[in-house]
Formats: structure tokens, C-alpha cells, sequence
């Protein structure tokens, strides 16, 4: 099985301590583990402890989380693709929506429901759209030139260079 492009992108390992999030990305603490779990440290429960703690609790909850940006994805975003009459389908087992799951895990999409604030957008390829009409062109899925932060870091995840031995199952 092949660790995670995520995990790899969020975290070093330290063989001690689970890893703070950098400064630069969010305040330090912000995020622990593996896969960089928000935490809430003022209630400091049994939960949220073992999560910080426990590297297969915090896996384990850094999946939970992607598949909650895969849940929006497939329940709010996909039924908006038909508004757009000849835009592509969004399939669930293409890079393309794995994308938009990443960048929603990482935090870049400033309204996680709509589809113009996605990794990739609708785009009208004959100009200015007419509300959810594309005037003598076609719909076509662009990535969205105004989130630079977030296809950094969509970007950065899919070019780790993850070794072949840590690729063994």
C-alpha cells in the first residue's frame, strides 16, 4: 500500500513527538500528527489527546476528514455540474476530484459547497458567461487561477517523492 501523498506533504516523521504545524501555514499546534488533525487544545479531552498522541488515531482521523471533503464534493458540488449544460461529468475516481478533496482538505476552499471555490472551476470558453449559460463556446473545467496558495499545495502533494521501499506492503 502506498503511504499517502498527504501525509507526506503535511508532516515529517519525528520519531518522538507528533509534529506541530508550521508557523508559517497556521499558528503552531494548529495542527498535530501525521496528517495535520485540527485539534481544539483548550478542551484537551481523552479524544482529542489521543489523536495528538496516538499516530493511528491521528491517521485514522485525518481519513475521516478527507472523506468528509469527498462527502461534499459528491453531495453539493457534483449536482451543481448540470447547471452547466455540456460541462463534464465530475467522477469520483479521477485526479480531478481527488484534487478538489485535497484542496478541500487542505483548508483552501473559502466556501467548501460552491463550485467556484473549487480547485477546479467551471469556465465559459467563449468569454463572460451568461449566469449558468455559455454563449457560443462550451464549459470547460479550468484550475482556478484565484487560489495560488491552494494548487500549491493540491500540487505539492501529488509531486512527493515518496521511495520505493516505503511503497513495499
Amino acid at each position: 500500500m502506498k503511504p499517502s501523498g498527504i501525509r507526506s506533504r503535511e508532516t515529517t516523521v519525528n520519531t518522538l513527538w507528533p509534529v506541530e504545524s508550521p508557523p508559517a501555514k497556521y499558528a503552531g499546534g494548529y495542527a498535530i500528527g501525521l496528517m495535520m488533525d485540527q485539534l481544539d487544545m483548550t478542551n484537551k479531552s481523552t479524544a482529542e489527546m489521543s489523536t495528538a498522541w496516538n499516530w493511528l488515531d491521528n491517521a485514522l482521523t485525518g481519513y475521516d476528514i478527507f472523506e468528509s471533503k469527498v462527502k461534499i464534493l459528491t453531495t453539493k458540488i457534483v449536482p451543481q455540474v448540470s447547471k452547466y449544460s455540456g460541462l463534464p461529468a465530475l467522477n469520483s475516481s479521477s485526479m480531478m476530484f481527488e484534487g478538489m478533496a485535497l484542496f478541500q482538505y487542505g483548508g483552501f476552499s473559502a466556501k467548501p459547497t460552491s463550485i467556484f471555490s473549487q480547485y477546479y472551476i467551471p469556465q465559459c470558453s467563449s468569454g463572460p458567461p451568461k449566469g449558468t449559460t455559455c454563449p457560443n463556446g462550451t464549459w470547460q473545467w479550468v484550475m482556478n487561477p484565484n487560489t495560488a496558495r491552494g494548487n500549491q499545495y493540491v500540487s505539492s502533494v501529488y509531486n512527493q517523492d515518496i521511495p520505493d521501499e516505503a511503497c513495499d506492503e
